[in-house]
């Protein structure tokens, strides 16, 4: 004969709050607990991200740089979800460290895709074909290389959407640990 121990009067008590809630849980809810969890984790990611890119530029700007030469003067389309339209503009270029040889795309740390093709078309203007420019490079890894080094306003806007998608979970997470302490599903053992 088999003895089940049977659940302790906290665990039925939780399991009883957590079905009713599920039971009860509107589309509504459901849907911002969906927009909790996404700033949950879309809010600090953002955040991190751009401190990275400050970070990444912090450092650029104490690195060598070389001469180079613009290979490359473009826009690229790129056709994104629902047909939304991207454009970036696209910067190559070529430099050598010693006596190696390098060619590179990056013009800085920060982000260029835009929904408008003038924006992009006036920032790939800034080069010309075959115009010599200071390559700031990596010492302990060359390949590594940007043309342009200063704080950018992407990360900036990163780190304040960030910051505020992580406002907005919070907030929304302690609304749901109010309601879920408060009327029928109050508990007393402080759960």
């Amino acid at each position: 004969m088999e003895t089940r121990a049977e659940p302790s009067h906290a665990t039925c008590k939780r399991t009883t709050i957590w079905l009713i809630f599920q039971v009860t849980m509107t589309y509504t809810d459901r849907r911002i607990v969906a927009i909790t969890i996404v700033c949950l984790i879309g809010g600090p990611w953002a955040v991190w991200h751009g401190f990275s890119v400050l970070l990444a530029d912090a450092r650029a700007k104490a690195w060598p740089t070389t001469p180079g030469i613009i290979t490359v003067v473009d826009v690229s389309v790129k056709q994104g979800y629902k047909g939304r339209v991207t454009y970036e503009p696209v910067i190559k270029y070529r430099y050598g460290v010693g006596e190696k040889h390098f060619r590179n795309d990056r013009v800085d740390f920060g982000r260029h895709g835009t929904s408008s093709m003038e924006e992009a078309a006036r920032f790939a203007a800034r080069y010309q074909l075959e115009q010599e420019v200071p390559v700031h490079y990596d010492p302990t890894d060359p390949q590594s290389a940007v043309l342009e080094v200063g704080s950018h306003s992407s990360a900036w806007l990163d780190i304040a959407a960030g910051l505020v998608f992580t406002a907005i979970a919070l907030f929304s997470c302690w609304s749901g640990w109010q309601e879920l302490h408060s009327g029928p599903f109050k508990t007393t053992n402080g759960f």
